[in-house]
C-alpha cells in the first residue's frame, strides 16, 4: 500500500506525522532565534533527532 493511501486511510497514523511535523516546526523556529542559547540549540537538535527516528519508524511500519 502507498504511503500516500495509508495516510489518507489511518487517521490516527496522519494525526502522529501532523503532531510530530508541528513540533519540529516549533523547534527549527526557536532555534532560530536569536535569543536560543548554545546549549538549548543542541538539546533542540536532540529533540528533532528523535523526532525523525520516530517519523521513520511510522513510515517504515
Amino acid at each position: 500500500m502507498s504511503l500516500a493511501l495509508r495516510l489518507w486511510q489511518d487517521d490516527a497514523l496522519h494525526e502522529e506525522l501532523q503532531s510530530i511535523t508541528l513540533r519540529h516546526i516549533s523547534l527549527a523556529k526557536e532555534f532560530s532565534e536569536k535569543a536560543t542559547t548554545k546549549e538549548r540549540r543542541k538539546e533542540i537538535m536532540q529533540e528533532i533527532e528523535v523526532l525523525r527516528q520516530q517519523r521513520e519508524q511510522l513510515l517504515n511500519q
